[in-house]
């Protein structure tokens, strides 16, 4: 390394920059996936029911749906309840009591992962069908969970072509910068080709440096992350939805494709080397 110290520099810059970047892209995506998914808890599904019906019914209907897969809580609010909301937001009189009833209703709250059209649709069109006599109307906001739908969508589309793109590009530089380490290493691999030495024993001099540079851009990178990670959410309010853990696994998966980088490269020189020393 002392000798080479040029290119294994090439080499651990080049690891912090494609880190830096794939980290910052893996962040943002997940940070805007994980803000959908705070959007969609808020999402509340309404059933309303008949004027007529008991409270014992009600409260039967609600500990019932309570149990649908997806349902995160069931509450049943009453209708002089709902009245005595209604009143405190809009300032009605008590005196409108008699003349307007409202009926009692069941509030859902859901998983974010259950909170899309096709699930909504599905769950109230079988409540609508199977409690005709009981249940006069289901009612969530079509028009915003299609929003997170289309959110959803376009998250999974862009994240997985910006994450082919950013590892291609990560792998791409990375080997450049290896290739350059091992081309002026090129007189070692062929000497030790003509003495025998095995594979190997050639090949992991070069990976051990290949592995020492590219950790130490990785682990730059990853604390250049952290430090962002903890004074820059005044200025990127995204980062409050990621943690210093996803961070370190986001680190932790470049790992792979540059320790088969290293090692395919190494192997490789090694070939070309005994080819020439024959």
């Amino acid at each position: 390394m002392k000798r080479r110290k040029w290119p294994v520099l090439r080499m651990v810059l080049v690891a912090f920059t494609g880190s830096v970047w794939c980290i910052a892209g893996a962040s943002w995506i997940l940070a805007v996936w994980r803000e959908v998914d705070a959007q969609a808890e808020n999402v509340r599904v309404e059933i309303f029911l008949h004027s007529d019906a008991s409270d014992s019914t009600a409260t039967n209907f609600t500990h019932t749906v309570r149990q649908i897969p997806g349902v995160v809580s069931a509450r049943l609010v009453a209708g002089d309840e709902l009245w005595n909301m209604f009143a405190r937001e809009v300032g009605a009189e008590n005196e409108l009591r008699e003349v307007v009833a409202l009926p009692s209703i069941v509030r859902l709250t859901l998983k974010s992962d259950f909170v899309r059209t096709p699930s909504l649709s599905l769950l109230t069109s079988a409540i609508e069908r199977q409690y005709p006599e009981l249940v006069r109307e289901v009612v969530w906001p079509r028009e915003f969970v299609a929003m997170l739908d289309s959110r959803r969508s376009d998250l999974t589309i862009l994240g997985l072509s910006a994450a082919v793109l950013s590892i291609i590009m990560f792998s791409i530089a990375l080997m450049y910068a290896f290739l350059a380490e091992i081309h002026q290493a090129g007189g070692d691999l062929e000497l030790g080709a003509l003495l025998g030495a095995n594979r190997a024993a050639l090949a992991t001099p070069h990976f051990v440096v290949g592995v020492i540079a590219g950790f130490l851009g990785l682990a730059s990178a990853f604390v250049f992350g952290l430090v962002v990670l903890m004074n820059g959410t005044l200025l990127l309010p995204w980062l409050r939805y990621v943690g210093s853990t996803d961070v370190a696994l986001i680190a932790a998966t470049l790992l792979v494709p540059g320790l088969a980088i290293a090692w395919s490269l190494s192997i490789n020189a090694v070939r070309r080397a005994e080819v020439k020393g024959r």
